[in-house]
């Protein structure tokens, strides 16, 4: 088997990035050289790769427990996170609580193996799209979801009549074509008037 030395592995790293910067407001949580089987399975199977049986965008998911029933014919588990922190510590189902997350993990990164295998027989260039612009954007995603991007509210007031400007002179340039084509009130969402105004033009 081929092994991925340095590789941190996760389904779905923008919830996982994000929910370290909130429990523990640390932005040094960055691994160098992530793998998101998530990302990887965007990657594989946006083309309609039919190999786990039928067309696979027809799932319309990319969930772990979905790929895992495709891939593995693992059973639905499921993990009521709220009943578990609802009770008191020491009466919380630890172990069930460990089993859940241990097959969390023991799937992803039996995803990872398996579909890396599959990307890389596929095409030499998703191996490196994946390395170079998905990852990188989907960190870059995940930042800027948690602490949001600044906006230039000066400049985009300045572009709002700018544009409003545009607006009414292409307002006012649809009326002279109606006018052409005599309507008093030129609709260009009626397709009878836009008819009409094409001929009168010369376009039809």
């Amino acid at each position: 088997m081929k092994t991925y030395p340095g590789v941190l592995v996760f389904h779905n790293i923008k919830f996982d990035l994000k929910f370290f910067k909130h429990w523990f407001d640390d932005d040094r949580f960055q691994p160098k050289n992530p793998a998101d089987t998530m990302i990887i399975q965007y990657l594989l199977d946006e083309r309609g790769d039919d190999e786990s049986g039928g067309n696979a965008r027809s799932y319309q998911t990319r969930g772990l427990k979905t790929l895992g029933r495709i891939h593995y014919d693992v059973p639905d588990y499921h993990f009521d996170f709220d009943e578990f922190f609802e009770v008191p510590e020491e009466e919380r189902d630890w172990p069930d609580f460990y089993r859940y997350h241990g097959l969390d993990c023991a799937l992803t990164i039996s995803l990872y193996f398996d579909l890396m295998e599959k990307l890389r027989a596929e095409s030499d260039a998703l191996e490196p799209l994946m390395e170079i612009i998905m990852m990188p954007a989907s960190m870059a995603l995940c930042r800027t979801e948690y602490l949001g991007a600044p906006l230039d509210t000066e400049y985009l007031k300045e572009l709002g009549i700018t544009l409003q400007q545009e607006i009414d002179a292409s307002f006012d340039l649809l009326q002279e074509y109606g006018q052409m084509a005599g309507l008093e009130k030129f609709n260009p969402g009626s397709h009878v008037q836009v008819k009409k105004v094409f001929k009168a033009v010369g376009f039809d």
